[in-house]
């Protein structure tokens, strides 16, 4: 600064990776709006507090790595005119073989489970038919009931059958992300090259224009939106302090409310019903127990995995009745049973 420049960035300790790649985004994004390199490196501090989880070594871990950066300015630079708030809201218009192009977009939908899919044609039945007139809806069930495993499966198979002609998302909400972070990852990213061809930068946007870009995606576009373990949003169990503010939690139903208008349809899961945050917003499909049928087909295939053939049906139906049709509990039980060499209908009585 003696020798005559205005302004120096610099980082007080070492710095992983991962936390410099995105205070460098979020830096040069704020450069790009017109602010200062004072307030630029604010912006990128304070995103990095408010997103702390950092995947190191494909492990995420929270950090509290926002005061590392720091910013010494002699007077405010500003490298570019200051954006000012849209008067209008942006228009885009996305390249008409779009659609072509996300016909067969999946983005972070899970695998198929090691031993299939088995059953569960009454849910994906119920799901198809709110679909038909909804926009919204949520799949609920308690703990290990399939509702991920259901909700992918559904997704793959709507694709499938025309149900859905554009992309499938899928968004987890096990750890915390704002609608920034759900956009960025989904909308952000599926869509970064159209909407440079249209124009539109996405990394200099406003969260507020980041958020009416979506909805316009996503009112040209087809997509299955799966969120996923939504019953954190909220704090689960009930009175649990939650992750998000009331901002952020609103933030969220907002979007969801908007994105009604849109080609968009969005398949949530969750614990509960989701009566106190959600309202009325969308259609409630409750998952039931497996039916003995189902039980059956889903403990034979384990039985195959661990070279075994379970024949006498009869033998194992107290476990499985014990399991109380939850294909968590099946997975568990039974593969336990085998493990242990357990074969003989006395032998599970007498386990059970």
């Amino acid at each position: 600064m003696n020798a005559g420049v205005a302004g120096v960035v610099a980082m007080r300790y070492t710095l992983y990776v991962e936390t410099a790649k995105e205070f460098i985004a979020n830096l040069y994004a704020a450069l790009a709006q017109g602010q200062s390199l004072g307030e630029a490196v604010t912006f990128g501090r304070h995103q990095l507090a408010l997103n702390p989880l950092r995947e190191i070594a494909f492990k995420p871990i929270a950090l509290q790595d926002g005061c590392v950066p720091i910013v010494y300015e002699a007077a405010p630079i500003a490298l570019f005119p200051r954006a000012k708030e849209a008067t209008a809201p942006l228009r885009i218009t996305l390249d008409s073989n779009l659609k072509l192009e996300t016909s067969h977009l999946e983005l972070g939908l899970p695998p198929r489970p090691d031993v299939g899919f088995f059953g569960r044609d009454e849910t994906l039945l119920a799901l198809d038919r709110a679909f038909d007139t909804q926009s919204v809806v949520l799949l609920h069930a308690f703990a290990g009931s399939g509702k991920t495993t259901t909700a992918a499966e559904f997704a793959r198979w709507y694709a499938l059958t025309g149900g859905v002609r554009g992309a499938i998302f899928f968004t987890s909400f096990e750890r915390r992300k704002t609608l920034t972070d759900v956009l960025n990852e989904t909308i952000g990213r599926a869509f970064h090259d159209a909407l440079e061809h249209a124009g539109i930068h996405w990394l200099t946007l406003s969260d507020k224009q980041r958020r009416a870009v979506a909805l316009q995606v996503l009112h040209q576009v087809p997509v299955l939106w799966i969120w996923d373990n939504v019953e954190p949003i909220a704090g689960f169990p009930a009175g649990t302090p939650s992750a998000w503010s009331a901002a952020e939690q609103q933030e969220l139903v907002d979007f969801l409310r908007d994105a009604r208008e849109t080609r968009a349809k969005f398949l949530l899961t969750s614990r509960r019903d989701e009566r106190g945050g959600l309202g009325d917003l969308p259609r409630r499909i409750l998952v039931p127990p497996m039916p003995m049928q189902e039980r059956v087909k889903l403990a034979r295939a384990l039985a195959e995995k661990f070279g075994h053939r379970i024949t006498d049906v009869e033998d194992w139906r107290p476990l499985l009745e014990f399991t109380q049709g939850n294909p968590l509990t099946i997975t568990v039980v039974v593969g336990a049973a085998l493990r242990q060499g357990i074969k003989s209908r006395l032998e599970i009585l007498w386990r059970v």
